[in-house]
Order: C-alpha cells, then sequence, then structure tokens
C-alpha cells in the first residue's frame, strides 16, 4: 500500500501528463559495447537532449 494522498496522486498525473517519454531499448548480447559507453555517462537524459538539439542545427 502507498502512503501518497490523492493530492500527491492528483499532482503526479498533472506533472507526467505534460512529460513525452520514449522508451529506448539494447539488446545486451549485440550491444553491450553500446551499453557500456551509457554506463560512462553521468546524466544520460541530458546527454540525449544536448545530442538532438546539435542534430537539429
Amino acid at each position: 500500500m502507498t502512503n501518497r494522498t490523492e493530492a500527491h496522486r492528483s499532482a503526479d498525473e498533472r506533472y507526467n501528463s505534460k512529460r513525452y517519454q520514449k522508451k529506448v531499448a539494447f539488446n545486451k548480447d549485440t550491444e553491450g559495447e553500446l551499453i557500456a559507453l551509457i554506463e560512462k555517462i553521468p546524466n544520460f537524459k541530458e546527454w540525449v537532449k544536448s545530442k538532438l538539439q546539435e542534430a537539429s542545427k
């Protein structure tokens, strides 16, 4: 059981409704080198955002 109140759940829903999420998956057997590189990036989310912004220029 959760300790979150109805107000907290409502706030979570409002917050999540403003977000867009896209899942990225990597094959552990064939893309191990990429996974190792990802693990070295301290803030992968911000890194991806910066690369997308660079690509859009």
